[in-house]
């Protein structure tokens, strides 16, 4: 399952808010975060993607997880999309605009190194 381990991460529900709702082309890929669903306690959130691919379109949702002091961006296995280049490549985008929203942090375990860069 691909995803992102954004360490020294403290405050989930601010970072959701650097999101930034955005539609990219690339060629005939289009990558677009929709809007993003925070929990209550603010420990959750999902974040709603659309990948479209070669004319084929992909929903899906994101899930952020924090724990301790760490995000975990990952796929809400719910929506099990196929595991495309640009599905791999939203949850990065995701990931990229999370910890650039949080100052001291740093990537972690991940195996998205390769969209990561």
């Amino acid at each position: 399952m691909p995803h992102v381990v954004i360490d020294e991460a403290l405050d989930l529900g601010a970072a959701c808010q650097a999101l930034r709702f955005e539609a990219l082309r690339n060629g005939n890929q289009i990558l677009k975060v929709v809007d993003v669903y925070l929990n209550r306690p603010r420990h959750t959130a999902l974040v709603d993607c659309i990948v479209v691919e070669e004319g084929r379109s992909q929903s899906f949702f994101v899930q952020l997880n924090q724990k301790d002091r760490q995000i975990t961006v990952r796929l809400l296995p719910a929506t099990d999309p196929e595991k495309t280049a640009g599905v791999k490549q939203v949850i990065a985008l995701i990931a990229r605009q999370l910890h650039e929203s949080i100052p001291g942090s740093r990537f972690g375990k991940t195996n998205l190194d390769e969209f990561l860069r």
